[in-house]
């Protein structure tokens, strides 16, 4: 490390700029109708994956040991709920390390930037298309059908709390601007 990395942590701080995609993250994944919790539905679902429902889960990315659960399709895009969420088959055993590579990517795209032979890529994406056929439901267009109105009024209520925000970083403002003030 050197000494000028102290830079990114002398900066004030806006509530705004450092949050707002959080906020708006939040609201998109809101709108996602998760399944219940169904063992003998998860059980199902993990076989097709190629895992053993009772022992520990791999990463059907990488075959290592599973830390964690990754969402094959994205909870949200460009900034809106894209309609799947958290349902059992958007959901696959990861370990942290896929997880966190695939960030955005289509699961298509990350398993075919793997470090895989190609039978065995393939096979991965065979078995993750399958697992994706086998109930999940996009469900952008019941809510863009039935839900207009509720998704108007979550929208204002979120420009509400981005104004707020906006507001706070004004008084932020203020505040180090007298605290710098009488400092000296």
């Amino acid at each position: 490390m050197k000494k000028q990395s102290i830079k990114s942590h002398l900066k004030d701080y806006s509530i705004y700029q450092k949050r707002w995609t959080t906020i708006n993250h939040a609201f998109a994944a809101a709108l996602s109708a998760a399944d219940e919790y169904n063992e003998q539905s998860i059980e199902e679902a993990l076989k097709i994956l190629g895992q053993d429902p009772s022992g520990d889960l791999t990463c059907v990315y990488c075959d290592k040991p599973a830390e964690t659960w990754d969402h094959v399709s994205s909870t949200v895009s460009k900034g809106e709920f894209s309609g799947i969420g958290h349902q059992i088959g958007n959901l696959v055993p990861c370990c942290k390390a896929c997880n966190s590579s695939k960030g955005s990517k289509t699961w298509t795209a990350y398993i075919q930037s793997c470090n895989l032979d190609q039978a065995t890529k393939q096979q991965k994406l065979i078995m993750i298309a399958r697992y994706i056929s086998q109930g999940v439901v996009n469900t952008r267009e019941i809510i863009d059908e039935h839900c207009s109105r509720e998704v108007t009024e979550l929208s204002a209520i979120k420009s509400k709390i981005y104004d707020l925000m906006k507001k706070a970083d004004e008084i932020s403002t203020a505040v180090r601007q007298r605290v710098r003030e009488n400092k000296k």
